[in-house]
């Protein structure tokens, strides 16, 4: 079970705009690549497309890490978590994350190009955090 994260940084990954999500690439690189995500019921959730490198490399490997980080010099905040990627196969959480995703970032519940066909919503479950003291 993961460690929860002290509530100040909760708040922070909350609001954040950005998660930088790891991956290891079909040559077995590592990856990190900015995503949109939502927090919904203690699992971090993104939207995909269908074709992309990362859905791909997800399906492959399923171990995941993300970080999300910001702030101002001298008030940087930050988390480290792994965990494991799941598609979200029932439509009506499928729904909610895409809602949830079309509030965050278009101010409205739906998305553009976020037809079932070409995207795939996607939650990162969270199994461990690694939250350095200096971030927090």
């Amino acid at each position: 079970m993961m460690q929860a994260l002290p509530p100040t940084l909760q708040t922070f990954a909350e609001q954040a705009e950005i998660l930088r999500l790891a991956f290891l690439d079909r040559q077995g690189y590592p990856r990190v690549v900015p995503v949109w995500f939502v927090l919904i019921a203690g699992a971090y959730c993104i939207g995909i497309g269908t074709t992309s490198a990362k859905w791909k490399a997800m399906q492959r490997d399923s171990r995941v890490g993300w970080v999300i980080d910001g702030g101002t010099r001298g008030h940087y905040k930050g988390t480290s978590i792994r965990g494991i990627a799941e598609e979200v196969r029932e439509a009506t959480w499928r729904v909610r994350v895409y809602e949830a995703l079309g509030k965050k970032y278009f101010g409205a519940p739906t998305m553009p190009n976020s037809s079932t066909s070409l995207a795939r919503s996607t939650t990162l479950k969270p199994s461990m955090c690694d939250s350095p003291p200096m971030l927090r």
